[in-house]
């Protein structure tokens, strides 16, 4: 089977072309000369036996060989210590290709062995060696005695030099940042996002023409009508960044004949959104069984009371 380095050779096309030999062979010879040129690349010593079938096969011409025999084998003259046919130049060539790829890959045989020998020498660690094992504690040459675990969940590495103390990263639990009072959620599409007064804060100068807190009811009120378009935890910010904007760039609406400014559009739509915020809590209470006041059919509670028919509302801080 031929090398990876002889799955090509080269051809050089103005010496082929100009050469006396190539321009004097026929049509069907010159077709079985450059067969048998490629085949004898591919052989181990670079020549093809001398015997009219196995160069019929090998020239493709097949049972037109003795049309062209004579001219073929005048053009391949030269001949190997055995016997074999080949051509001069093309063995050159072969010769001089073979010792490249070998030098190659000599070369990169050395060089890996080095950068091998460079990672897993342990002289070139600069840093001390740790050695973990499942059943025996192997101590290194910087270390005394091997890792033991405590009742308290923390590894203590006992070295010749130095004693740390340090918190296994399984045991680590995140400390949420103090983002203030919860003033309302808006639901994602899994879970919901918690709107706290360090947001109010954020937003409130950002926004100066837009009631900030109205508009985070809104913003609940279209995540309650619309759960197929709930944004994700990772692009709730970039939404209420867009609301709030298109809010605040919103014209205002406006009354009377001295065009005085009544009502800002913002506003308005956060006057809609408490209706439809009222709306969705009716149709959820009634799913439920219960009366649009909270209360089941047939229950009676005292005029004013807060879970009654009479009940006149539940004051709720921020926004829910």
């Amino acid at each position: 089977m031929a090398e990876r380095w002889q799955q090509w050779y080269p051809h050089n096309i103005d010496p082929w072309q100009g050469s006396a030999d190539v321009q004097a062979l026929s049509d069907l010879a010159y077709r079985a000369v450059h067969n048998l040129l490629q085949d004898m690349w591919k052989q181990v010593d670079c020549a093809l036996p001398q015997d009219d079938k196995e160069l019929a096969k090998r020239s493709r011409v097949a049972a037109r060989w003795a049309d062209c025999k004579e001219e073929v084998l005048d053009y391949f003259r030269d001949r190997t210590e055995d016997g074999r046919i080949t051509h001069r130049f093309l063995l050159k060539e072969w010769e001089a290709a073979r010792e490249k790829y070998h030098e190659n890959h000599k070369a990169r045989v050395e060089a890996g062995k080095k950068g091998a020998a460079k990672r897993w020498d342990s002289s070139a660690i600069a840093e001390p060696c740790l050695s973990y094992s499942s059943a025996i504690a192997q101590p290194c040459e910087s270390y005394s005695k091997p890792i033991a675990n405590d009742s308290n969940n923390t590894v203590t590495v006992t070295s010749t030099e130095t004693s740390t103390t340090k918190p296994l990263a399984s045991t680590a639990v995140a400390v949420p940042a103090d983002r203030g009072k919860l003033l309302g959620t808006i639901l994602l599409n899994r879970g919901e996002y918690e709107v706290r007064e360090d947001d109010l804060a954020r937003d409130g100068p950002l926004y100066p023409g837009v009631d900030v807190l109205w508009q985070y009811r809104a913003m609940k009120a279209w995540s309650l009508a619309n759960p197929a378009k709930r944004k994700t935890r990772k692009g709730i910010a970039r939404f209420m960044n867009q609301w709030l904007d298109k809010a605040q760039n919103q014209p205002h609406l406006s009354g009377g004949s001295n065009g005085t400014n009544r009502q800002s559009l913002g506003n308005a739509v956060a006057d809609r959104a408490d209706e439809a915020l009222a709306r969705a809590k009716a149709n959820i209470l009634s799913r439920a069984g219960f009366c649009g006041d909270g209360s089941r059919p047939g229950d009676v509670s005292e005029p004013g009371s807060v879970d009654g028919p009479g009940a006149t509302g539940v004051v709720l801080e921020g926004f829910v």
